[in-house]
């Protein structure tokens, strides 16, 4: 499975840095070392360095053929066409995530690839699930429950209004992740779906 490295808009010490969130590897450690203004960051669990054009198309020179460097975060509109448009009063989950969030998301997308889900799926799936984990980001996965889906659901998803489609794709993307990916104190299989509106 090849490498992936998620980038992510960080502000630290009041000044805009690229996160770089990927698994423990030492090639890829040694390699962001060689950037000038690499540093660790311990509260966000991940190297950064200056936030900036060259920056960014070095990274993805020193890590071709290395690792998969993926900055949709940093380009993509936000909200993403697979979530509904959040007017400002709406709840929007804040949570840090850390590098294992990233490499469980990079994990389920793998996965879904090679199922060959449409990339349309892939990317309404790894959303959910992303914004599902941020929702979450202050407790481990593997303790995750079914009480705690039961509370994004309230606290997030109706709390937003979101429609019971939208809801569907959450619960699909779910229990696909937590049946497939992780090990965890969840009960896919008594997960329920919305009535239809």
């Amino acid at each position: 499975m090849p490498k992936t490295i998620e980038i992510q808009a960080l502000i630290h010490n009041n000044t805009n840095r690229l996160g770089l969130y990927f698994a423990a590897d030492q090639e890829l450690n040694n390699i962001i070392k060689t950037f000038t203004d690499a540093k660790w960051s311990q509260t966000h669990k991940c190297w950064h360095i200056a936030n900036n054009r060259s920056n960014l198309k070095e990274l993805f020179r020193v890590f071709k053929g290395k690792a998969y460097v993926n900055a949709d975060a940093l380009f993509l509109p936000k909200p993403t066409a697979s979530l509904p448009a959040k007017p400002a009063e709406k709840f929007v989950p804040v949570g840090e995530l850390d590098a294992n969030h990233f490499k469980k998301i990079a994990q389920f997308k793998d996965w879904l690839s090679s199922r060959r889900y449409s990339p349309n799926t892939i990317k309404t799936y790894t959303d959910a699930l992303r914004t599902f984990l941020k929702f979450f980001h202050n407790k481990p996965i593997n303790e995750i429950n079914n009480q705690d889906l039961i509370r994004f659901n309230n606290d997030y998803i109706l709390h937003n209004n979101y429609s019971s489609s939208f809801q569907n794709q959450v619960v699909n993307a779910i229990k696909l992740f937590f049946r497939k990916i992780e090990n965890t104190q969840l009960e896919v299989d008594l997960i329920h779906r919305p009535k239809r509106e």
